[in-house]
């Protein structure tokens, strides 16, 4: 065999050893691609005029990634607000939809985007009357008092802020209202019904998380309306839909 032969079979052997270790290359790569996730807890929320609709939206991946551009957009013009809580993955990202008068009667579409990956939701704006504000902050008094004497972890007392919001458009006689501090989700709900029956439901969630991480129940509004008994937390955030 000539020596050109020779050369030539080594170099299509090298060839063929540098193409193998390139498409191999190439192939671990994809299979290691990790691709951020983006999903929108609840996918429909039905609210009200004078209110604010809270959407929570989950952002993982396998792996620890930095979290690209984030975009926020609706089919109508609508006051809008959102809050990163981490800019690595996993993150939470609360957006905040507050319909007024005009939107009555509505239908809202949401695109969440991170980078290049979007979820969608809808807001159902109700026409919806009967606010019982009054008595949500007279139900949710026994367990600020709980709170500041039994969690003092929580950071919640007497002086704590808090943006409310009804949380029930749609529904009949169970009463719901949402209300948020800078660092807390809490869902109040009460039964509107007679002893012994007029229970009273709190949820806690931090908003750095997905879920409730504290529950609790007055078990007769008129019976015992102070003694706040300890639950499970709800495996979801509760929202109207």
């Amino acid at each position: 065999m000539s020596k050109t032969l020779v050369w030539i079979g080594l170099i299509l052997v090298g060839l063929a050893i540098i193409g193998g270790f390139l498409i191999g290359n190439l192939l671990i790569n994809n299979n290691n691609t990790d691709p951020i996730s983006v999903e929108i807890v609840t996918k429909r929320i039905n609210s009200c005029s004078n209110n604010f609709a809270w959407y929570i939206v989950n952002i993982s991946s396998k792996t620890q990634q930095n979290i690209p551009e984030i975009t926020i957009s609706t089919n109508v013009t609508i006051e809008t607000k959102y809050k990163i809580w981490s800019l690595t993955t996993p993150s939470v990202l609360e957006v905040l939809l507050y319909p007024n008068n005009t939107h009555t009667g509505q239908t809202i579409k949401l695109e969440v985007g991170i980078g290049k990956i979007s979820d969608f939701a809808i807001l159902n704006v109700w026409e919806w009357e009967g606010s019982q504000q009054e008595q949500a902050y007279e139900k949710l008094a026994p367990f600020i008092t709980y709170f500041s004497q039994n969690k003092p972890d929580f950071n919640i007392n007497s002086n704590t802020p808090w943006e409310i919001s009804c949380n029930d458009a749609g529904l009949l006689v169970v009463e719901h209202y949402l209300l948020k501090t800078e660092t807390w989700e809490l869902e109040l709900s009460w039964h509107v019904m007679i002893p012994p029956y007029d229970w009273v439901n709190v949820y806690l969630r931090p908003r750095s998380q997905i879920k409730p991480v504290w529950g609790g129940m007055i078990e007769s509004w008129n019976i015992s309306s102070s003694l706040v008994i300890e639950t499970d937390p709800p495996e979801h955030v509760f929202r109207p839909q």
